[in-house]
């Protein structure tokens, strides 16, 4: 559902002061703000062949969040990037309640890529997800 992407976009939005600290754990905190934290999952990040990269971004909210009826603490997502073309989607969200229990789910297997914007807290996680190798000093 669209959404849903609109959702996670926003919610990427709100965080601020950003930073890259290891939690010692599988997730790591990329951003932080009075109502949410979102992490990046170590583990998760992704590389195929045809370049794209996914990763699992995770939300946790200070205070319950309501969608279709449903009230949640995490809302987990499945980002795909393309990094050549800087272009991202959004194909499986999960919202779990305070007990990690899914309460509600959106997969999106046909969700297409949008270009991210520059500036955007979508493409501040790119920057995470998409790292590339800087060429050495000249010889």
């Amino acid at each position: 559902m669209k959404n849903i992407a609109v959702f996670l976009l926003a919610a990427l939005a709100a965080t601020s002061a950003f930073a890259a600290t290891p939690d010692g754990g599988d997730w790591v905190p990329v951003g932080k703000s009075e109502s949410e934290t979102v992490y990046l999952q170590r583990t998760a990040a992704t590389i195929y062949a045809n370049g794209e990269r996914h990763a699992l971004v995770k939300s946790e909210f200070v205070s319950p969040r309501e969608v279709s009826g449903n009230f949640f603490k995490t809302m987990m997502a499945q980002v795909v990037f393309d990094c050549d073309r800087n272009q991202s989607k959004i194909t499986q969200t999960d919202f779990l309640d305070a007990d990690g229990k899914v309460v509600y789910s959106d997969p999106q297997p046909d969700a297409t890529f949008a270009p991210i914007a520059a500036d955007s807290e979508t493409a501040f996680i790119q920057g995470f997800v998409c790292i590339h190798k800087k060429p050495g000093p000249a010889k």
